[in-house]
């Protein structure tokens, strides 16, 4: 029963790692087979297969912003679906064209803030 209790000084290194006390060593263990940090911005390695679920995805958004609009608008929109490419952010902003529209939007059923690009 005493194993299911925190000892002492367990207790005290939660309490200094919540208030910001505890030491917090960056190094990394190269050996080890724990979790890693994941920089976005460093890695070089990006995936280069089909991605269909995500193609689903665009697919049906289209749809939806098209109808949407009719709806809306009472004009029908084109609307067409790109091809997916992945790439760093810095080498898409570095391609964008000069009059272009960059909204950061919330959607309420959808966590998250989500990018888009108009140009």
């Amino acid at each position: 029963m005493s194993a299911d209790f925190l000892s002492q000084d367990e207790v005290d290194a939660l309490l200094k790692g919540v208030t910001g006390e505890a030491d917090v060593s960056e190094e990394v263990d190269e050996g080890s087979a724990g979790p890693r940090p994941y920089n976005l911005g460093t890695q070089e390695r990006i995936v280069r297969g089909r991605m269909p679920t995500l193609e689903l995805v665009n697919e049906r958004f289209a749809r939806y912003l098209r109808i949407g609009l009719f709806n809306y608008l009472h004009r029908s929109a084109e609307i067409s679906v790109g091809s997916i490419r992945v790439q760093k952010y810095s080498e898409f902003t570095g391609n964008l064209v000069v009059p272009t529209n960059i909204n950061l939007v919330t959607a309420k059923p959808l966590s998250g803030t989500a990018l888009f690009v108009l140009d």
